[in-house]
């Protein structure tokens, strides 16, 4: 299979690679790319045993799960190493042409939670479908998951489809087929550990990348106590890839109305010479078109990172606004009036729920990418 390679990043694997990477190679994978993550000097002799019949990488020191994938991406793009990848010119030599044929990377996990047949599925789906990303699902009701990997991906799951309507069984499998025509926007991912892999599901998400499960063993190697994973420090970073957006989108909404308040009390002074009605007119209609154009700004190039036609765009979030302005006083109005609830409490209920429907809007319609 010269348009399939398997790429498995590890850090201090045990000597079941050696036999996990023999089984893939018997079983017609031509390239299997290693990368050695910084693994100490005990597990090096893996990777030396591997060397004449795998493409091995390696840093210096470990940089991550995510690094390590990105800088095989990166060799198989442009069949160069980047800066942290130490792999000899020579060695290096022997693979390019096997990197050139590559159609579908996998990427597998060194810990033994992969079966080779569940591997080759994966590869095949993805040769077989183009341009979608597929992804090995493991059935997380099975008595043999792990209690803490059971609950982690179901609240994760059921996270990533609220924020971004993508609906997963398993948004934290490492199996995974992806095509090399879509490396080049996967790659721009965030992380360089754990949290890239989600980072991959969001871009997915985003630039509307179809995503493919296909069910596989689950598998869970004594507990999975070989895993790497730091429960604190690595589910912090999940889960700022996973409300990343969304902290932008709030940071941005809230500094855009506390620039309106003081705007509002600037232009005051600015309109003093008015009546007070006037005044309070202007420094408001003025304030909320200044607040608005910083708004919009924000969210163009730090939120959702919208590249284009600024006019188009502008007209979208604009015409935006004005739909929920009228539908915030409109639903007021009538709540107010089948509710016991004073019209203060009720605005706050309604405009909270048009801010979440509006970040959908903003981030699937107005801000999309179209990569």
């Amino acid at each position: 299979m010269r348009d399939i390679a398997v790429l498995i990043p590890a850090l201090d694997p045990g000597r079941d690679l050696i036999e996990y990477c023999d089984r893939l190679i018997t079983f017609g994978i031509e390239t299997v790319i290693l990368v050695d993550d910084g693994s100490d000097e005990e597990h090096a002799s893996v990777f030396a045993e591997l060397a004449d019949r795998c493409l091995v990488l390696r840093h210096p020191y470990n940089l991550g799960k995510g690094r390590a994938l990105k800088d095989a991406f990166k060799l198989i793009m442009s069949g160069v190493c980047t800066d942290t990848v130490i792999c000899e010119e020579t060695f290096l030599d022997k693979w390019k042409d096997s990197l050139k044929q590559i159609k579908v990377i996998v990427t597998a996990d060194s810990d033994g939670q992969h079966a080779v047949d569940d591997v080759l599925k994966v590869g095949e789906c993805a040769l077989k479908q183009g341009n979608a990303l597929v992804l090995g699902a493991r059935d997380f009701d099975n008595d043999n998951v792990p209690f803490k990997s059971r609950n982690g991906n179901k609240i994760t799951r059921r996270l990533f489809k609220l924020l971004h309507r993508l609906e997963l069984s398993d948004t934290q499998t490492g199996l995974r087929g992806i095509p090399v025509d879509i490396l080049d926007r996967l790659i721009k991912g965030k992380g360089n550990r754990f949290e890239y892999e989600l980072d991959m599901l969001v871009i997915a998400a985003r630039t509307n990348i179809h995503v493919i499960e296909v069910p596989i063993e689950t598998i869970y190697e004594n507990n999975n106590e070989q895993t790497h994973f730091r429960a604190v420090r690595d589910s912090i970073s999940v889960y700022r890839i996973l409300f990343g957006t969304f902290f932008k989108y709030l940071i941005a909404s809230l500094s855009s109305f506390v620039l309106d308040i003081l705007l509002f009390r600037m232009f005051l002074a600015v309109f003093s010479g008015f009546s007070e009605a006037t005044s309070i007119m202007l420094a408001t209609a003025t304030a909320r078109v200044l607040s608005s154009v910083y708004n919009f700004l924000m969210n163009k190039t730090v939120v959702f990172i919208k590249e284009g036609n600024n006019v188009k765009t502008a007209a979208g979030y604009y015409t935006l606004c004005i739909c929920q302005m009228a539908a915030s006083a409109g639903l007021v109005i009538l709540l107010h009036k089948v509710l016991p609830v004073k019209e203060t409490y009720v605005k706050v209920l309604v405009d909270s729920i048009l801010f979440c429907i509006s970040y959908q809007i903003q981030k699937r319609i107005i801000f999309a990418s179209k990569d």
